[in-house]
């Protein structure tokens, strides 16, 4: 309910009133609502100076059974497996460590449409561009903070895309 999608038990256990009137009422004052989701990310950890994602681009044939958000490894360890920044170059070195997740139904979609080049298959174009890069996403912990608001790694994702669009 509300502008935030608050459902009850959340709205008990971390409602504020935010623009002084003496009620909590997240239906009808954004103030309500704001403080309320604020406090509510905060007693979720909410790093003020961490990203919520980082868009990156991987290689084709990169090991999809890790694009679940759920492994966890250092920028380092992903530079090492062909994972890049949007514009090719090679990510930071560094010990944080940041899951990764993309959409890997629309992966597998568009792999059914890319031919299979065979040397002794004259039939399969030899013109055709290799398979295009994928786009994912590196996961901050921000990330998992939103997904324990609403647990669709879609959301958080759209959350982290609209942040970025409003700094």
């Amino acid at each position: 309910m509300g502008h935030f999608q608050f459902i009850p038990t959340t709205l008990s256990q971390y409602g504020v009133d935010g623009n002084n009137d003496g009620k909590i009422d997240i239906i009808h004052s954004v103030g309500d609502a704001m403080y309320s989701a604020g406090n509510y990310l905060n007693k979720l950890g909410w790093a003020k100076n961490e990203p919520i994602i980082k868009r990156v681009v991987l290689p084709a044939d990169f090991d999809r059974t890790v694009l679940n958000g759920d492994t966890k490894k250092s920028f380092t360890e992903w530079s090492k497996m062909g994972v890049t920044n949007l514009d090719g170059t090679t990510l930071k070195q560094s010990d944080t460590i940041v899951g990764l997740i993309a959409d890997t139904k629309e992966i597998a979609k568009r792999d059914l449409y890319q031919p299979q080049r065979n040397d002794s298959d004259q039939s399969v174009d030899t013109d055709v561009a290799p398979a295009p890069v994928i786009h994912a996403y590196l996961t901050y912990p921000n990330f998992y903070r939103i997904k324990k608001w609403n647990n669709s790694s879609w959301y958080a994702i759209a959350i982290g895309e609209l942040s970025e669009k409003l700094k």
